[in-house]
């Protein structure tokens, strides 16, 4: 079954679907069920889930699907993950699967910002070989939190909180973008409000390229700051 409902409800649908205690609480309380994976659900989506009666919400789970290569990751406990499974399911179906070494590409709907020169994305010519070296993507994440927030990277911890005004959201998300070649909705990142949040979204986004070389970056301009 295709969930015809809004992103968080047909993430909470589809970890009850693989998830019998989680459907249990699902079908008790839809907040706590949310709260539990730590799944922020917009008011449209909590009324939603108030209208339905319990045996029409069992229902549409039992005829919800998903994927055998997804089912591990909505038997975990951050929607964060679950939301980049999703993410990347839609961009395969609007332009085709990701592209090999570069996480969740064109994720973000509608038009995307332009790209300030030397801030990733295109080509750059023909590639040197390059050794595949294993990424600590947690730390890269805590390095990039340090420099958006101004935090000493020591300090920077999984419940770090994440808090922008709009223009700095968007230039964190361009260089999310430029580190790690991958792409979001504003809307998406928006939910992510801690370090582990992030850091596990991105995490799921790059899984299954962890063998593939890292390719050099050009440097940004010089003079440019980031932040």
């Amino acid at each position: 079954m295709s969930t015809p409902f809004p992103r968080g409800i047909e993430i909470l649908l589809k970890k009850a679907a693989v998830d019998t205690e989680f459907r249990e609480i699902l079908l008790d309380d839809p907040s706590q069920a949310a709260a539990t994976i730590e799944l922020e659900l917009e008011p449209v989506e909590s009324a939603v889930l108030q209208t339905f009666p319990k045996k029409q919400l069992a229902a549409i789970i039992d005829q919800t699907e998903v994927a055998e290569p997804h089912r591990r990751t909505f038997l975990g406990t951050t929607a964060a993950a679950m939301l980049a499974v999703l993410a990347g399911s839609q961009t395969a179906v609007a332009g085709g699967p990701p592209q090999k070494g570069g996480g969740m590409r064109g994720g973000c709907t509608g038009s995307l910002p332009d790209m300030p020169p030397g801030s990733g994305g295109g080509t750059f010519g023909i590639q040197p070989d390059v050794p595949n070296v294993p990424r600590n993507i947690p730390n890269e994440v805590r390095q990039l939190v340090a420099e958006a927030t101004k935090i000493p990277l020591m300090k920077v911890a999984p419940t770090t909180r994440l808090n922008f005004d709009d223009r700095e959201w968007g230039v964190f998300r361009r260089e999310i973008h430029r580190r790690f070649d991958v792409r979001m909705p504003l809307k998406t990142l928006k939910t992510l409000r801690t370090t582990k949040l992030l850091t596990d979204y991105i995490v799921e986004s790059l899984e299954g390229y962890e063998d593939h070389p890292i390719q050099p970056r050009p440097p940004a301009p010089a003079g440019a700051r980031p932040y």
